[in-house]
């Protein structure tokens, strides 16, 4: 790694002006300093370009390209390939935001791993949620254990790869989406490094539709499908066990709910220690709806 090297950081957005100015203010305020701040503008028709400009004007790192049609968040990330300057790239989506010290504390490392990410702090309008980490200091995250659940530390906003190794793989496809991305880069380039200080906020206090329900379970067991012949059968049946559990966690109604619970059990005994934790979930969801 060269000494002070550049950042290439990319923010894709839509039509969300007023969360885009936070990303933007985040991302000019590192404490690392030497950054490229390229922004996909995905064809919006609100006032996302005036927010830009206002940037722009004041710091010269930051890049603005419109896209003249919608072509989706991913395919925006994607086409940033060929503008990308720096030696090393990080994302942010329009609607998180990264604490000042982020890219500081992550390049530190990021000659020595395929990639470097960390905890989230997840805000929801009532609360908000630390990411945690199995471990007293930083996780080296395998392919097996991105497989098996540990992705979940891997996603667009926290992670700093090199270049050369997202030049090295396919980009995200449409298709399958972070996890399946993630999955490419651990298997050819080696395990990565997953901080365990929160350095990166997840706003989800305002109204969006989230992929995580709405396209389970058939992304999930599409990446599954797609990837299961790299691993043994006890890896295998442990991934479907945490898939099935998800669903007893956010299925739509109880029944199903119940139906992936027994799954997950069945595919791996120990998560019958997990039916206490599901329990409490489901007085939790009760409590929620006999409010309203």
């Amino acid at each position: 790694m060269t000494e002070n090297p550049l950042v290439s950081c990319v923010i894709a957005t839509k039509d969300r002006a007023d969360l885009l100015e936070n990303a933007i203010k985040s991302v000019a305020g590192q404490t690392y300093e030497n950054l490229d701040i390229l922004i996909i503008d995905d064809a919006s028709t609100d006032n996302t370009r005036d927010i830009v400009m206002k940037y722009m004007g004041t710091d010269k790192r930051i890049r603005y390209v419109k896209n003249p049609v919608n072509i989706g968040c991913r395919q925006s990330k994607s086409s940033a390939a060929a503008l990308i300057k720096g030696e090393y790239v990080a994302f942010l989506d329009d609607d998180d935001i990264w604490l000042k010290e982020k890219i500081e504390k992550q390049i530190k490392f990021a000659d020595k791993y395929s990639m470097v990410s960390c905890v989230a702090m997840i805000k929801y309008p009532d609360k908000t949620v630390t990411q945690d980490l199995p471990s007293n200091g930083p996780l080296e995250v395998s392919f097996n254990d991105t497989f098996l659940g540990g992705g979940r530390y891997y996603y667009p906003s926290g992670v700093l790869i090199r270049r050369e190794v997202i030049d090295g793989v396919e980009w995200l496809d449409e298709d399958y989406g972070g996890r399946d991305f993630f999955l490419k880069i651990t298997q050819k380039y080696g395990p990565g490094l997953v901080l365990k200080e929160p350095l990166v906020v997840f706003n989800r206090a305002h109204d969006l539709d989230y992929v995580s329900r709405g396209n389970f379970p058939d992304k999930v067991m599409a990446i599954y499908e797609k990837w299961k012949d790299c691993f043994d059968s006890r890896t295998r049946r442990l991934h479907l066990a945490n898939i099935y559990y998800k669903g007893a966690l956010i299925g739509d109604t109880f029944s199903a709910r119940i139906s992936y619970l027994l799954k997950a059990v069945f595919m791996d005994n120990k998560k019958i220690f997990k039916i206490l934790e599901y329990i409490k979930h489901e007085i939790k969801r009760f409590l929620k709806a006999f409010k309203k």
